[in-house]
């Protein structure tokens, strides 16, 4: 970097291996950084300045900064939609799909009195980045010390062990993981389903009063959905609005409420009207304002995409010069939530088939064609070839 004189660095991921290397070398020089990767959706790019693949606090500070803005009508359908995907299993743009074949079942355990769902999130990609850390000494003890504080016996809980657990990923397999999750729920008496169960996760959540959850993608359906959602460390979603934290034994005390609510009542939790705004502005936020030239890279499927003319390059270049992530989209209801409160009586209804296909947000520009060049022309007919992600 010295000897080419760089200016800055603009690389691919930046998690492992040598693009991890030339981020930490990027940085020790003090050369602006940027990472780029796919998106969480599939449309725009994710560009980070400053931080990796894994990196949060550009993510957070868009997420918190628009978590009390109103959505338009169009927005709030838009959000609705990634969820409505899921639930009608139709989500063909994101990397990873699980338990696409799931069945329907009722809740495992008769007569219970609470339905708590635990389900622990697949690390292997963000483990150890303090980002992503919490204050407890193993997630195990989170669970404790949640499940002591509100009073809850095994019967009130349920632990769905992640499909990923019965896949591959290169030699690795989930064996440990789920060892280590299944032990501890037989040892309290918990019932557990196991990872290559087909039971549907998504209607455990749509039975559930609440989910347990460390950082895993599960907690948008269950705040969609308008459920308590009770988290044990950082995540993408932690500071969107709809979420119960507790990533420290300090933090407890956020626990009363629930705690409260267990007491007053016989019947189901409420759901919380309040917690699906959140969660819509938290998807709309990593769909729409995270990610950059949303309107210009639009997913077709997991590695298929249309590209658009209009993007304006002086978005990437401040990137660089201002280390700073702009909101790809500013603009919100600034009428109220009247916009907010239609998409939240489709939601109620369950009526996904209304918000599977939203319009078109924005007008895009001229459709371009982008082609790679000499020998890595066969990159793309060789990935057709290969499964993608868990489909």
């Amino acid at each position: 970097m010295i000897r080419e004189k760089l200016d800055a660095v603009c690389l691919f991921n930046g998690r492992i291996d040598v693009t991890r290397a030339i981020f930490e070398a990027a940085r020790s020089l003090e050369l602006p950084v940027v990472s780029h990767e796919r998106t969480w959706f599939g449309d725009g790019i994710q560009l980070l300045p400053g931080e990796h693949c894994l990196g949060l606090k550009s993510v957070w500070k868009v997420v918190s900064d628009w978590r009390d803005k109103p959505l338009t009508k169009l927005q709030a359908v838009s959000a609705a939609s990634l969820v409505a995907k899921r639930f009608l299993r139709t989500n063909v743009t994101e990397w990873r799909a699980y338990n696409i074949n799931a069945v329907d079942t009722p809740w495992p355990v008769d007569q219970a009195r609470w339905r708590f769902l635990i389900l622990p999130s697949s690390m292997n990609e963000i483990w150890g980045h303090q980002d992503w850390t919490s204050q407890w000494p193993t997630p195990l003890d989170a669970l404790d010390a949640v499940i002591e504080r509100l009073g809850l016996v095994p019967s009130d809980c349920v632990l769905r062990c992640h499909p990923n657990w019965s896949e591959k990923i290169g030699n690795q397999d989930g064996r440990l993981p789920e060892e280590y999750y299944s032990k501890w729920a037989r040892e309290r008496g918990i019932h557990c389903i196991s990872a290559s169960d087909r039971t549907s996760s998504m209607h455990l959540i749509e039975q559930c009063d609440a989910i347990i959850v460390a950082s895993g993608s599960a907690a948008l359906e269950a705040g969609v959905l308008g459920k308590t959602v009770i988290t044990t460390a950082p995540s993408i979603y932690h500071l969107a609005g709809f979420t119960v934290n507790v990533h420290s034994p300090a933090a407890l005390n956020a626990l009363e409420p629930i705690k409260e609510q267990l007491s007053q009542t016989e019947e189901r939790l409420p759901l919380s009207d309040e917690v699906v705004r959140h969660a819509l502005r938290f998807a709309y936020a990593m769909v729409w304002r995270v990610p950059q030239f949303v309107n210009h890279v639009r997913a077709l499927q997991t590695t298929e995409f249309d590209y658009f003319e209009g993007a304006n390059s002086s978005r990437f270049t401040r990137l660089f010069t201002c280390q700073v992530l702009e909101p790809d989209d500013t603009t919100f209801d600034t009428s109220g939530l009247g916009g907010e409160d239609e998409v939240l009586s489709i939601i109620d209804a369950r009526r996904w088939e209304k918000l599977v296909n939203p319009p078109v947000l924005a007008e895009h520009g001229a459709k371009i064609s982008i082609q790679r060049r000499g020998a890595y022309a066969w990159v793309d007919p060789l990935r057709r070839m290969v499964k993608l992600g868990d489909r």
